[in-house]
């Protein structure tokens, strides 16, 4: 029969086995992880750029239009 002390030897054993076998098996895992969270922030900052460059071309054309409406005789388009 087992004793506590030989169920507690046996418990530290499985954990130090089992942690090296994780601390192995997901060591890789994390390191695809810590890029893809990278690649991710690059994105969003992509995104946002793209957006702000949008917006700025969109109102560009928006006052480009409400000018020729303007002298063309046109009620003013409403953009909103």
């Amino acid at each position: 029969m087992l004793t506590k002390s030989d169920t507690k030897i046996i418990g530290d054993l499985f954990d130090k086995k089992f942690d090296k076998k994780f601390d192995e098996k997901f060591k890789p895992i994390g390191k695809d992880i810590k890029i893809i969270k990278n690649d991710v922030k690059k994105l969003k900052k992509d995104v946002a750029a793209v957006i702000d460059m949008s917006d700025k071309g969109l109102l560009k054309v928006q006052t480009r239009v409400k000018i020729i409406e303007r002298h063309l005789g046109f009620p003013e388009a409403d953009f909103a």
